[in-house]
């Protein structure tokens, strides 16, 4: 789900729409139709722009579909398909970059608009004789240039659009059982 002033978007499970709901919890609309091999498929993670004007819902179906919602027909700007499962994804501040937490243990950060993948940051270990590949958990922009992820295995990256990749392991300082 995803909060904008009085509008709360929800992801459904089964149906491949999002729900808008108005602040007294009536239904507004449905929107989106994510399908996997013909039927309906989850809706994995939704974003939504700072200023509402766009957003984003991922599906099970490995697409990501961009609306308009400040127009009433909630016209599709784009869909950004991939062959893996994304499980977190946020809009930058700007409303011009996606960054998508990618089932393959990656973070991708995509042009909004056009879908293509501007860059990509990889799990410091990424490539090593592991007993379970970590991948990323958590994704949030820490400003128009380094998005940050959390990884099943307690490790931060910061992936900078400008510099090196920055990486930080909670288990250093902590025990983790869960992340």
């Amino acid at each position: 789900w995803s909060l904008h002033s009085d509008t709360l978007y929800v992801g459904l499970l089964g149906e491949g729409e999002v729900l808008i709901l108005d602040a007294a919890g009536g239904e507004v609309d449905s929107i989106g139709w994510h399908a996997y091999r013909s039927s309906k498929s989850d809706i994995r993670a939704l974003s939504i722009t700072s200023d509402g004007r766009r957003l984003a819902s991922a599906g099970q179906d490995g697409t990501i579909e961009v609306w308009d919602v400040q127009d009433t027909g909630s016209l599709q700007l784009s869909s950004i398909h991939d062959s893996s499962i994304m499980r977190e994804m946020e809009i930058d501040n700007s409303g011009s970059k996606i960054a998508i937490a990618q089932g393959s243990g990656t973070l991708d950060i995509h042009d909004l608009k056009s879908g293509v993948r501007i860059h990509s940051c990889l799990h410091p270990n990424w490539g090593s004789d592991v007993d379970e590949i970590p991948y990323v958990k958590s994704v949030k922009w820490q400003d128009e240039k380094v998005a940050i992820a959390g990884f099943t295995d307690g490790m931060v990256i910061w992936c900078s659009l400008e510099s090196a990749m920055k990486s930080f392991d909670l288990s250093d300082v902590m025990n983790i059982g869960v992340f």
